[in-house]
């Protein structure tokens, strides 16, 4: 009777043994997929980050583009009204030659 409590403690603590021993290797697993999951969500997470660091990007390159075509117009514009203003002066430089060769020559 006696040897088989002790056998029965025995098988006990074996069990117990095991039990430990199986309850460190599931948390050793469980540690290590929370690893791969944390690593894959942060992987998600920079791909994400990159996809919308392009697209602001790309969106700040076509509002610069359509900046720089606003003052190239205005540019234009502008350099237009000065050429026009300097032709203007010219033509009314050239009459008054003009008037006054004339009213000299009569």
């Amino acid at each position: 009777m006696v040897s088989e409590l002790i056998e029965r403690i025995r098988a006990a603590e074996k069990e117990a043994q095991d039990d430990a021993r199986a309850a460190r290797s599931r948390a050793r697993e469980l540690v290590a997929a929370a690893h791969e999951a944390s690593e894959r969500m942060l992987e998600e997470m920079r791909r994400k980050v990159r996809e919308e660091g392009n697209e602001l990007l790309g969106a700040a390159r076509v509002e610069a583009e359509r900046e720089a075509e606003a003052l190239v117009s205005a540019n234009r514009s502008s350099v237009e009204a000065v050429r026009s203003a300097g032709e203007k002066g010219i033509e009314a430089g050239v009459r008054k030659v003009l008037d006054s060769i004339a009213a000299a020559a009569k």
